[in-house]
């Protein structure tokens, strides 16, 4: 499920706000950032000589962007996120006939909150709600849209990737999810390890 700053609540605004001044850049960036610096000419190099060229400017460009962006926190947020070592399961969400949606907002609401209690539990669980449709491509480059439900009925609206110990563990937190109440079908797969 997508989160958007506007439904974040004003307390977990001022802790994701609170994260980016409080995060330190690397010990080594100092360090790495002079030496580059040095070995482009910017500052002095050890026999005291000062090269200023077009290269060693854009260089020192560089590595303030690159300390100005750890210092502001920007930097480590593009970074992937850890994830534990283990398992991992993609819990597939449809819907079919015998689902009952209810209003976007209050359901978008009920996944996010089921997910956050998990996450409060220690399981690791991301997921995303996805749009209607989509786009195949064959083998030999052809596009072809795709309706958002199968002839069954069917509909894939989401998905969640949980790290659980094994198949049963995956299986049970599928059993929790609110989709299953609502008539949907919650499909586990397991992600195979690379």
């Amino acid at each position: 499920m997508e989160d958007t700053t506007e439904e974040w609540s004003a307390d977990e605004r001022r802790r994701l706000d609170a994260l980016a001044s409080e995060e330190a850049p690397p010990a080594d960036l100092e360090g790495r950032v002079v030496a580059a610096l040095k070995a482009s000419g910017t500052i002095a190099s050890p026999d005291g000589s000062r090269r200023k060229t077009f290269f060693a400017s854009r260089a020192l460009a560089v590595a303030a962007a690159i300390v100005i962006a750890f210092a502001s926190g920007r930097a480590s947020r593009r970074e992937t996120p850890s994830r534990t070592p283990g398992p991992r399961f993609a819990l597939f969400l449809y819907e079919g006939p015998r689902f009952v949606a209810g209003p976007e907002g209050d359901r978008v609401l009920e996944y996010r909150a089921w997910a956050r209690r998990l996450r409060a539990a220690g399981v690791e669980i991301n997921g995303e709600r996805l749009e209607d449709g989509g786009i195949s491509v064959t083998p030999g480059g052809e596009t072809e849209e795709v309706p958002a439900s199968t002839s069954a009925g069917e509909r894939l609206a989401g998905y969640f990737i949980v790290a659980a110990p094994r198949r049963e563990s995956a299986v049970a937190i599928a059993k929790s999810c609110p989709h299953a109440r609502h008539g949907g079908t919650v499909v586990v797969r397991p992600i195979a390890e690379s």
